[in-house]
């Protein structure tokens, strides 16, 4: 049974409208999950500092990057991100406090302080668990459009051919399974490009341990 399932979704991907579907899940989910999932507030270095991706661009690699909001952006030129996901700090007007004082005084002995790294690595992966969400919900969003437009055509095109005499409910059941594994395909293509995504992102992130 199993390996009927999935001889059937392999055959689906070769479908090409099956492939532009998987393309545009893909570009617009990532996208989508980039741009619409909101920073996540954390607090270290004694900042309040929102953790976050930059905006997509055609870059295939490109550092991280600190915005003081008002001021100033800053990357890190010793870290390289491959693939969309470079995550951005935000700080706002920067606070003076004791913890603050000694998250400097850590940085300029070059150690980093291990409770603000932890902090913000805890905001990414908030992050990117709401992104998923996103994406998921683009995802499947795209496929019910793709879909309905699918059966409104097939309909249309049976009408035209059998007259008024035709049912729409039979043809509607012999696309539901088609639409089915379309959907299937799409969705677990984009998570998967999604979780690549991801895993880069914290393969790189883990230089801004060594960044100064």
């Amino acid at each position: 049974m199993g390996r009927r399932v999935f001889g059937a979704l392999a055959r689906e991907l070769r479908s090409p409208l099956t492939v532009l579907l998987v393309v545009a899940c893909v570009v617009g989910g990532v996208g989508a999950a980039i741009v619409l999932t909101p920073t996540q507030e954390v607090e270290a270095f004694g900042q309040q500092i929102g953790v976050g991706v930059q905006a997509p661009s055609a870059t295939l690699a490109g550092p991280p990057r600190i915005v003081q909001i008002g001021n100033t952006r800053l990357d890190v030129p010793d870290v390289t991100i491959y693939g969309p996901l470079r995550p951005e700090l935000r700080i706002g007007p920067v606070a003076r406090n004791e913890t603050a004082g000694q998250a400097m005084t850590s940085l300029a002995e070059g150690t980093a302080p291990a409770d603000a790294l932890s902090a913000i690595v805890d905001g990414f992966e908030r992050w990117f668990g709401w992104a998923t969400l996103v994406l998921v919900a683009v995802v499947l969003g795209v496929c019910g459009l793709v879909g309905s437009v699918r059966v409104l055509a097939m309909l249309s095109r049976t009408a035209r051919r059998s007259g008024a005499g035709a049912r729409p409910s039979i043809i509607a059941r012999r696309l539901s399974s088609r639409l089915t594994r379309s959907t299937v395909v799409a969705l677990t293509v984009s998570l998967l490009v999604w979780g690549v995504c991801g895993v880069l992102a914290v393969v790189g992130a883990r230089d801004l341990r060594d960044a100064r």
